[in-house]
């Protein structure tokens, strides 16, 4: 079992991205009997992150990904449940996407491919409040970058399924460690789907 956990760095005004704080911590505390862990903390930078995600996507050829981004005002834990071929907005190094497609000729969306019914009920059952989220709002820059990426590789394999998912983390909202829970909990959910 193969895992990947990617985040984003700093980012504007934000000094410390909430996803990799939690990232740090459960690969400081991970359990290799779950499976190989691989992080990867991506800078938020369109040509950067796309060029180092497709290279690690492509070399450790994970079954699980989970990807973290930092929102300050959302209420819960929010998994991203759909993602966009779509970018807008300006990274770290001033280069600005205007709205413009991710993929030319590729799907205007992806699904995400996790029994979403079957999470929610898991985190439920963790004591983890999460929300689902499925529209565009807050879904056009690099956390919806990322996701359409990786979606847009686990379409493509053919052999096995690359089961994926994007959490947004509140990091004033919600207790460090129930963040970090939750995160542990979305993944051993996603191995134990794989697994099956």
């Amino acid at each position: 079992m193969r895992i990947l956990l990617t985040a984003y760095g700093p980012f504007r005004d934000i000094k410390e991205n909430i996803g990799g704080r939690v990232l740090d911590e459960i690969q400081k505390n991970w359990d290799d009997s779950t499976g190989a862990l691989t992080t990867l903390k991506l800078p938020v930078e369109w040509q950067s992150a796309e060029a180092a995600l497709t290279r690690t996507l492509t070399e450790f050829k994970p079954d699980v990904v989970v990807s973290l981004g930092h929102a300050e005002k959302y209420p819960a834990i929010t998994v991203e449940t759909r993602y966009f071929n779509i970018a807008e907005g300006e990274d770290n190094r001033g280069e600005t996407r205007d709205g413009e497609v991710i993929s030319l000729g590729a799907k205007a969306f992806y699904n995400t491919n996790v029994n979403i019914n079957e999470l929610a009920r898991h985190l439920t059952e963790n004591n983890i409040q999460a929300v689902l989220h499925s529209g565009k709002e807050g879904m056009s820059y690099l956390c919806n970058f990322t996701g359409y990426l990786v979606m847009r590789h686990a379409s493509s394999r053919r052999k096995k399924k690359l089961l994926f998912l994007f959490l947004h983390l509140p990091p004033n909202i919600m207790p460090f460690p129930t963040l970090v829970k939750g995160v542990r909990e979305v993944i051993n959910f996603l191995v134990s789907e794989t697994q099956s």
